[in-house]
């Protein structure tokens, strides 16, 4: 019981009011065990930090998105049962069926090589995101083209185009 009052007190105490979330890379640290065991102790009811809803339609921030995407490959390596999501949701701050909702749609986009030339086309002639998103039309919200285009390399675009 100490070690979970710890972890509620430390997940309110480093609460970061910009990412929306506490750091848990830090309180793992501060206790000296590892982060999913921290994130495995939490309860949001408990501490008192209210996990955010968005919806994945709604737009998330490209942070967000990047840090979810890291955690998933960092601890779970793409398998995931429901426990692992929870513990994704508790790391984001943002209920677990929103987290899966969102990297289903980010998985099931695919960048390819003529949408990736558009969008730079676009960008070099100065056009916004929204008028960009809305001149392509893709299959996906405003949030995950962005980030598939700023995560997608010159290298990666020749590769999709070779075994085209």
């Amino acid at each position: 019981m100490e070690f979970e009052r710890q972890v509620y007190y430390l997940s309110r105490r480093y609460y970061l009011l910009r990412a929306k979330r506490s750091d848990w890379e830090l309180i793992a640290h501060i206790l000296r065990v590892p982060l999913l065991k921290c994130l495995e102790a939490f309860d949001h009811d408990k501490a008192r930090v209210m996990p955010r809803h968005i919806p994945e339609h709604e737009e998330w921030r490209l942070e967000d998105i990047a840090a979810l995407k890291n955690f998933t490959e960092r601890y779970f390596k793409g398998k995931m049962t429901i426990q692992d999501w929870v513990l994704a949701g508790k790391y984001m701050n943002i209920s677990h069926s929103n987290c899966i909702a969102k990297m289903w749609a980010l998985d099931a986009f695919q960048m390819t090589p003529q949408l990736y030339a558009k969008i730079t086309e676009f960008r070099h002639a100065g056009l916004l995101w929204p008028t960009i998103f809305a001149k392509v039309n893709p299959q996906c919200t405003l949030d995950i083209l962005r980030f598939a285009y700023s995560t997608t390399s010159k290298e990666q675009v020749q590769k999709i185009r070779q075994l085209m």
